[in-house]
């Protein structure tokens, strides 16, 4: 047994903040935690080679923050911007999904009164690229008056989380929502057989994730299709996700995939860790993606995400980022006085927007920017955190927060601590 770094955890039952550590053992790597009162856990988050050259000699800094996560807002100790900030405007649904994280059902909708005084709020905070959720979004009775505002408010970039019912079942929803001011949608899609959506959204739902596809590529509105892989059920499809993405580009922009969490409506069960989503994505596509040109995330902890960039040319595709530029948003640092976290944002917002076509002559600047457009594919991953396997270190560096009665707050701790913030 080895020791490879220390950090703070929460106990998966009171939910209190204890000590934990990554610790190797027989080629696996287990984050290691221990509560007074109710005893030690171990979750799984690595296995075989690679975990030290990964994390690139990544340590958490948690020493200076015993407050964290109770007083999370996100405070002063707060490694990290805000790249992109989710908003909840129902906790109403149009499904039942059996693994929600969000636990969504009946709910309600909020005040459209209310939901533009959050988006007030989040403007004059300095937020400009924004995550519309629920909750199922598009069902909220003023929506496109919502993405609307937002657009004129002067957000630059408008993400719509959905199931896409609503886009499949009116050819035009698409269109009137390119028109509001969105620029890109996340389609909720877990596999390429009706199984995988029986098993995990409770329904029949594949030709309805294909007409929504449709319709989007009709209306030039952007589509990155957002996996939730869970050991058993769907991880033999990822290959197929991958190939049926490829298929349908450059409608669809690209894959976001998010191994399971267990909060919510679903809570106990295996993870997927990294190694195994890499490894699979090599194996199940032959190789067309290799494991050694994902990187991790570099705006998060590397344990937080993976990315791969790259252009379709023909049935090849061809690597396009560098080693430095391995995550959701691109690399870190900064360059000519220009922010990280701007160069980030727009990173984003031009590889998951797509260029609207146009009569443009041959050879012109925006002729060449759509055909770049056009060809880019990426594949990225976001590893959320349940309290099984939270670490605090990797909190303190989150880029993706939900926005909540004025604060900022980290993904992972608002959806495990839910009842606290």
């Amino acid at each position: 047994m080895r020791i490879l770094y220390a950090t703070a955890s929460l106990c998966p039952i009171c939910k209190k903040r204890i000590e934990g550590a990554y610790v190797e053992t027989d080629g696996k790597v287990h984050l290691k935690k221990i509560c007074p009162e109710h005893g030690a856990f171990q979750t799984r988050v690595w296995e075989g080679e690679g975990f030290t050259e990964w994390c690139n000699n990544w340590r958490p800094e948690t020493e200076d923050s015993p407050w964290c996560p109770e007083e999370c807002g996100v405070c002063e100790n707060h490694k990290n911007q805000t790249c992109c900030a989710i908003l909840d405007i129902t906790t109403q649904c149009n499904l039942r999904c059996p693994i929600c994280f969000a636990d969504s059902g009946r709910g309600e909708h909020m005040p459209t009164d209310k939901v533009y005084r959050c988006l007030d709020d989040m403007y004059d905070k300095g937020l400009r690229f924004i995550h519309i959720s629920g909750g199922e979004p598009t069902i909220h009775p003023d929506f496109f008056d919502i993405v609307s505002y937002a657009k004129k408010k002067g957000f630059l970039y408008i993400q719509i989380n959905t199931n896409g019912v609503r886009l499949a079942e009116d050819a035009s929803f698409a269109k009137d929502l390119e028109e509001a001011g969105a620029s890109c949608v996340f389609l909720q899609f877990d596999g390429t057989t009706e199984e995988a959506f029986e098993k995990i959204r409770g329904g029949r739902f594949l030709e309805i994730k294909k007409k929504a596809i449709e319709n989007c590529d009709r209306a030039e509105l952007g589509v990155v299709l957002v996996p939730t892989v869970i050991p058993g059920i769907n991880d033999g499809q990822i290959g197929s996700i991958i190939r049926f993405a490829l298929d349908h580009a450059p409608a669809v922009r690209g894959i976001h995939f998010q191994p399971i969490t267990y909060m919510g409506r679903y809570f106990e069960g295996e993870h997927c860790t990294l190694p195994e989503m890499m490894n699979a994505m090599e194996k199940q596509t032959d190789g067309l993606i290799r494991r050694e040109q994902i990187l991790p995330s570099a705006c998060d902890a590397p344990l937080c995400g993976f990315h791969v960039e790259f252009k379709r040319k023909g049935d090849h595709l061809e690597t396009l980022q560098d080693a430095e530029g391995g995550c959701c948003c691109g690399s870190s640092g900064s360059e000519n006085g220009i922010s990280n976290l701007v160069k980030n944002q727009f990173h984003v917002k031009n590889r998951w927007s797509r260029v609207k076509g146009g009569e443009y002559a041959s050879g012109s600047l925006m002729a060449q920017k759509k055909e770049m457009s056009d060809a880019s594919f990426c594949i990225s991953g976001m590893m959320f955190q349940d309290l099984s396997n939270i670490d605090l270190g990797r909190v303190m560096h989150c880029s993706v927060h939900v926005y909540k009665e004025g604060k900022l707050i980290p993904f992972c701790v608002y959806h495990n601590t839910r009842s606290q913030v």
